[in-house]
């Protein structure tokens, strides 16, 4: 259908009363490169208007109904001129800058832009200005979709915060519900414990004065038994300090008394003392000692017997 409007690389559609385009059929048409849609009826562009991205370098829309153009508006990247004057165009997609390629644009007699493009666009008088508007416009359109993408991300920020409180609270509310559970336990746990501790004192028959009782006799008990504690370890002591004055004196009187008698007995000879008798059992073991004592010992103990011997006499 459209190929007998084809023209070289120019697809002329123009006062052709359409109503819808067909971008398949546009397509099929490898070599157009250049589309003229002007002075028809379109109110709006198919969705996938975009899938003629590869091919499109100049596009004339001009004098239509538009009211917006797809999303998919800019995805073609290779479109350098574009006419839109006379349309009721009133905000352009964000994706309009992506159009890196964009030299030329005519936005006049869309008498419902949106100031802030309307300022962007200028008024297109001449080729100069087309050129300005095409530079302008792809640069507040960067800045739109810039500002879109900020509210997009917050947005997105506020829904992840808004989900982690809302996870917050069904946490708090489990662990809540956890806590109440529990506490329900401990309290039918300290119940059943109550009930078996009454069953066990209805069991024993004992009268509330009876604890009391026992309890003061338990005390008197135990004072009792602290205060014989208290003088059997004072007893326990006296008894082994004296075994320990006893022991000691025992010791001091073997390591002098003995030294003494062997003295004695090597100053005095017993001759043939009865077998058996104590001098006789002591005199191999004063043959047996004197020798290993030191002189000085020895002179201690003659000392020793020699201020002894007034008192023997006696």
């Amino acid at each position: 259908m459209y190929k007998k409007h084809v023209d070289g690389r120019e697809l002329d559609l123009s006062m052709s009363n359409l109503a819808e385009v067909s971008v398949k059929e546009i397509k099929a048409l490898s070599k157009v490169d250049t589309i003229d849609l002007s002075c028809n009826n379109l109110e709006q562009l198919p969705e996938d208007f975009g899938d003629l991205a590869d091919q499109v370098i100049r596009l004339d829309l001009s004098k239509n109904r538009l009211t917006h153009l797809p999303a998919s508006f800019g995805r073609l990247r290779s479109l350098q001129h574009l006419d839109l004057r006379g349309n009721q165009l009133r905000l352009l997609p964000p994706s309009f800058a992506h159009l890196d390629r964009l030299r030329w644009l005519d936005l006049k007699d869309n008498d419902s832009l949106e100031p802030g493009l309307a300022r962007a666009a200028g008024d297109c008088l001449d080729e100069r200005g087309c050129r300005r508007c095409a530079t302008n416009v792809v640069a507040h359109m960067r800045q739109v979709a810039s500002g879109l993408e900020r509210e997009r991300q917050a947005r997105l920020a506020e829904e992840r915060a808004e989900a982690a409180k809302q996870q917050a609270r069904e946490a708090a509310e489990r662990t809540e519900r956890r806590e109440a559970k529990k506490q329900r336990r401990r309290e039918q746990q300290q119940q059943q414990q109550q009930r078996r501790q009454n069953q066990a004192d209805d069991g024993k028959g004992r009268h509330p004065g009876d604890d009391g009782d026992d309890s003061e006799e338990d005390a008197e008990q135990s004072r009792a038994s602290a205060s014989g504690g208290s003088r059997g370890r004072c007893c326990s002591g006296f008894v082994r300090l004296l075994l320990t004055v006893l022991a000691l004196t025992l010791l001091a009187l073997a390591l002098v008394g003995l030294p003494m008698a062997c003295v004695e007995l090597a100053a005095h000879p017993i001759g043939d003392a009865p077998e058996g008798s104590a001098r006789a059992r002591l005199q191999p073991v004063c043959r047996w000692l004197l020798p290993r004592l030191p002189e000085s010992a020895i002179e201690a103990a003659a000392g020793l017997l020699a201020q002894l011997q007034p008192f023997r006499a006696v």
